[in-house]
């Protein structure tokens, strides 16, 4: 009697076990799945940000006013640079966003640089 009882036993773990390893192995699987994922976003998220910066421009030695349009100021300079911008609205629309960055600390005689989103 107690060999069919430890048998028994047995048997149930074994079942058990094969049980559990089926659940690792497909939680592996889709581990496997979301890491792809992940990586797969990882570079999608890099291949954005590599695009949004090829528009930004940024302007070294303009000196800072805090009442001035920067928007303006940078639109300005576009048309000064390019003139058929002054034509049609193009520099006017072409630029989106235009910022103070603050003290540039890569420049020696400290200017600052703006940065304008085109």
């Amino acid at each position: 009697m107690k060999i069919e009882g430890l048998k028994k036993t047995v048997n149930f773990v074994c079942n058990e076990l094969k049980d559990t390893q089926k659940k690792v192995q497909a939680i592996n699987a889709r581990l496997k799945e979301k890491e792809g994922m992940v990586k797969r976003l990882k570079a999608r998220s890099e291949e954005l940000e590599i695009y949004v910066r090829r528009w930004n421009l940024h302007l070294y030695g303009v000196d800072e006013d805090p009442k001035e349009n920067v928007r303006e100021k940078v639109v300005k300079l576009c048309q000064k640079i390019l003139p058929e911008t002054t034509e049609r609205p193009g520099a006017a629309v072409a630029v989106d966003v235009a910022h103070h960055l603050g003290v540039c600390t890569m420049l020696l005689n400290q200017e600052l640089s703006w940065c304008g989103f085109l």
